[in-house]
């Protein structure tokens, strides 16, 4: 195999791109999380016709929770007050599944990692999870007493421009191709 080399012209190699910019990655300004094990809340449903022989079969989340920020007196904290949206799986007496949407309302505690005047730029991001743990009965309003497990989590994210370190230059009297694998983080 025919090795090439550097022409004898004096010509300089060709410069290895570089990434001058870099790329964005987010960086975690805060964090916060709440959960409790076992719960008790009131879950409204909008159309319960008949009212005899329901249960609560299962809660699950369906969809993005919504969220609005409360005064919070904490320093170095803000404090949120979170709607989370729910799809119950009602079943009746005679065994038939029904769904129904309902919501439930918390507030979480997210701890800054950086001064509060840059937590301004970030984004909220909010999760949720819930989980039946017990039974639940059904009251004269049309709302049941459940027993959930929650789970919310809460981040303030930025954009962080991160850049990559440029690959080494070609060593002299190497052949100019192929060229060889360059991985900046050095993976095997």
């Amino acid at each position: 195999m025919k090795e090439w080399h550097r022409p004898s012209c004096g010509c300089p190699p060709p410069e290895p791109p570089c990434p001058s910019q870099g790329f964005l990655m987010q960086r975690i300004l805060g964090k916060g999380r709440l959960h409790k094990r076992q719960g008790c809340y009131s879950l409204c449903i909008c159309d319960c016709r008949e009212n005899d022989g329901l249960q609560l079969a299962d809660a699950a989340v369906c969809g993005q929770p919504r969220w609005e920020e409360l005064p919070c007196h904490e320093r170095g904290s803000v404090l949120l007050h979170v709607h989370l949206p729910l799809l119950l799986k009602i079943r009746n007496a005679q065994g038939c599944i029904f769904t129904a949407e309902s919501s439930l309302e918390e507030q979480l505690k997210i701890r800054l990692s950086c001064r509060a005047e840059e937590s301004w730029r970030g984004q909220i991001f909010v999760q949720g999870a819930v989980r039946l743990c017990g039974r639940s009965c059904l009251g004269d309003s049309g709302c049941f007493r459940a027993s959930l497990e929650l789970l919310l989590e809460g981040y303030i994210l930025s954009p962080c421009a991160v850049g990559a370190p440029c690959p080494p230059p070609c060593p002299e009297n190497k052949p100019w191709y192929p060229q060889p694998r360059f991985d900046p983080w050095n993976h095997p």
